[in-house]
């Protein structure tokens, strides 16, 4: 499984979301199998890759709101990104910062009463969790 880890990057490159999402997965299990092959670049390209879509999704329609395809992908990768921030601490910083774009862009998406997605709970229900895994890993120092 090993000789997969060099194929991650090429893995990754996709723009079918379900696809990507399952990808992203299983990019996660091979990272947290072997962690000693996996460059930060790969991660932080990872990430990068889901802030674009994020971007590319918003600026899409004049309102700024996620369609339910990208909120979708998101509630199904977030967890992904959750556990390799774990395992990968150094990505933390980075999916924090995702984190909290997401969450700003549920309340905004979920404060238009026109526009009321039922996708939108389940994404925050997501998010909250990786957050709350985030947090059971930082070290607390007094």
């Amino acid at each position: 499984m090993e000789e997969l880890l060099a194929s991650l990057p090429d893995l990754l490159n996709c723009n079918d979301l379900p696809k990507l999402a399952f990808r992203c997965e299983l990019a996660s299990v091979l990272a947290k199998e072997y962690p000693h092959g996996v460059a930060s670049i790969l991660l932080k390209s990872l990430l990068g890759k889901l802030k674009l879509i994020y971007d590319t999704d918003r600026a899409t329609t004049s309102e700024k709101v996620l369609s339910n395809d990208v909120l979708s992908f998101f509630a199904s990768v977030l967890p992904s990104v959750g556990s390799l921030s774990v395992t990968f601490p150094e990505m933390a910083e980075e999916s924090v910062q995702l984190l909290i774009k997401l969450r700003v862009q549920i309340a905004h998406q979920s404060s238009d009463l026109l526009a009321a997605n039922p996708l939108l709970p389940a994404l925050d229900v997501v998010v909250q969790r990786v957050f709350s895994q985030l947090v059971r890993m930082t070290p607390t120092t007094f």
